[in-house]
């Protein structure tokens, strides 16, 4: 039988983990640019993951539980960093040279034949040259 305090201790980590991950969404809705939006993701990511899986840990006592926990924080902690960065490169490999040009000032991400609502003249202010 487990140590009430450890399953106390538990689901306080597993609430946290959660809270984290409320928090997180909240800051990825928040920040304007890609690169912003990716930092947040990657970092309560992994910090919810380990804080989830420290929870599990100490609900389960020491056991298989906890060794297969252990090991996929070992590999959590080593390829989200690496995935984030390479998605965060391919990212500005395929972005174009000119952004401002893809995303006017004020306005909206979405390409000029995205939308038949919104033409490109109309959220640029301009002719789109057709």
């Amino acid at each position: 039988m487990s140590n009430p305090v450890l399953i106390v201790l538990g689901d306080v980590l597993i609430g946290v983990a959660v809270l984290l991950v409320i928090l997180g969404m909240w800051g990825v809705y928040r920040f304007r640019t890609f690169e912003m939006r990716i930092l947040a993701s990657s970092k309560i990511d992994t910090v919810a993951m380990l804080v989830l899986l420290m929870g599990v840990m100490v609900r389960s006592g020491i056991s298989w539980t906890t060794a297969k926990c252990l090991l996929i924080v070992v590999i959590v902690v080593i390829v989200n960093p690496i995935v984030t960065s390479k998605i965060t490169a391919a990212a500005h490999e395929a972005a174009p040279a000119d952004v401002s040009a893809v995303v006017p000032e004020g306005g909206s991400a979405a390409p000029a034949d995205a939308s038949p609502v919104a033409p490109m003249a109309d959220w640029t202010g301009g002719d789109d040259g057709r």
